[in-house]
């Protein structure tokens, strides 16, 4: 038991064992809870709620439930939560419950208003599936509808009919009904814990768009909520069949470390596709990236120069995940080639010295020209020339003097290797 014992009650909601003939049954019976506490007494501090999703983040939970809130906005914790947003966290909230139409800015409530897409907020319906009284609301600020208990027409709480595992002052063996978006967020946050484990491979925005999708719209939601209707899990987790695998793949190099892949889209009910990577050297393959459904592009941006890469696609829904797609492999670009056949005169009069030479690579961006003296015998860059370029001109230089050049080509991967010297005598006539 926390100290009021909301908390012990929203997470019975989520993952009180079922089937054991004792209490209730959760969303989940066997998950994975991260109790992390926000509160002192009855008041939520702004702080702990921050560090609380900061320990979330570094400590590898995948989504939060967050039954708390209010109507003061705080820049820090909008900050936190878009911190889980690219930590690929689903931020799952209560609306609130003081039947606001929280479109208007004067009564947003927080943080389920934020303008972050990793957030979910939850309004409460009763056991009629009509909405709440006392619940927030908002076309563009509440999500969807869930459980939260008490009638349409019951203000302030006054009929609460979610059971759960808070303990009875009077009776330790009884647990207690309460009611309220506090109880909804939960119903949402199992349900979204359910679609992880039975698809492990789903995102935070492919998790958020099923659950959307998949509401029972309501004539009480419609127009209150983006998605017009309340939860309906059996529908979210239902998958009749595993998509078809892709085919065709194909990869090609677009720029001096990305690699451009296109495959076949075979099916029409995947939730999204996996990307999966191997390099010459390593044992298996990695997962680089999962997108949403219908996308048959990816630009892999991290290649590594002059090795050879492996990939291979497949899609996943919640029934399960099709085969892998033929594998394509490909070369990105390496460090450009090493000129050759450096070739020097020094023309009349002895003003300069006339360098050419044998552009060997098809992918540099210039070349560099390196010149010593026998008076000063270290190398030094003197210039250089654009692609394809494969002449220069360098002037003023000391009549009598022996001078050699040497040259090498470069692109973002690096430098080639230099050509050979070429040794030129200035005459002084």
């Amino acid at each position: 038991m926390d100290e009021s014992g909301h908390g012990t009650h929203v997470a019975g909601i989520i993952g009180a064992v079922g089937n054991n003939d004792r209490g209730i049954a959760g969303v989940n019976w066997t998950v994975k809870i991260m109790v992390l506490r926000v509160g002192i007494e009855d008041a939520i501090v702004t702080s702990c709620c921050i560090n609380a999703i900061e320990y979330a983040i570094e400590n590898g939970a995948y989504l939060t439930s967050n039954s708390w809130g209010g109507y003061e906005s705080s820049q820090a914790l909008y900050d936190a939560i878009e911190e889980a947003k690219y930590a690929g966290q689903l931020f799952i909230t209560s609306a609130g419950n003081d039947h606001l139409d929280t479109d208007y800015e004067f009564q947003h409530h927080y943080p389920s208003c934020y303008d972050l897409d990793n957030i979910i907020s939850v309004a409460a319906t009763d056991h009629n599936d009509v909405k709440t009284l006392y619940t927030n609301f908002g076309r563009e600020t509440v999500d969807l509808g869930a459980p939260g208990g008490g009638y349409e027409s019951a203000p302030d709480f006054d009929y609460k009919d979610i059971y759960s595992t808070k303990l009875d002052e009077e009776d330790d063996d009884a647990y207690v009904y309460m009611a309220g978006t506090s109880m909804a967020t939960p119903h949402v946050a199992g349900a979204a814990a359910l679609l992880l484990g039975k698809c492990p491979l789903i995102t935070w925005n492919q998790l958020k768009k099923r659950l959307l999708d998949k509401v029972d719209i309501h004539y009480s939601l419609y127009n209150k909520t983006v998605s017009n209707g309340r939860l309906n899990l059996y529908k979210a987790i239902y998958d009749s069949s595993i998509p078809s695998s892709p085919s065709i793949i194909q990869a090609y190099p677009t720029g001096w470390t990305q690699i451009n892949l296109i495959w076949n889209d075979n099916s029409a009910n995947e939730i999204g596709f996996e990307v999966q990577r191997k390099k010459a050297g390593e044992q298996d393959y990695l997962s680089i990236k999962r997108v949403d459904e219908n996308v048959v592009v990816y630009y892999d941006k991290n290649a590594t120069a002059g090795i050879n890469h492996y990939y291979r696609v497949r899609a996943y829904n919640l029934a399960g995940t099709s085969s892998f797609s033929n594998k394509s492999t490909i070369i990105p670009a390496n460090t450009p080639a090493t000129p050759t056949g450096l070739w020097a005169r020094s023309p009349s009069p002895p003003d300069g010295v006339q360098l050419s030479w044998y552009d060997s690579s098809n992918n540099e961006l210039n070349f560099i020209i390196e010149r010593k003296s026998f008076s000063f015998p270290i190398w030094e860059e003197i210039g250089g020339t654009m692609q394809n370029e494969a002449w220069y001109f360098d002037e003023n230089l000391q009549p009598g003097e022996t001078y050699w050049y040497q040259v090498r080509a470069w692109n973002p991967i690096g430098y080639s290797n230099y050509s050979d010297e070429i040794q030129v005598v200035i005459w002084d006539y």
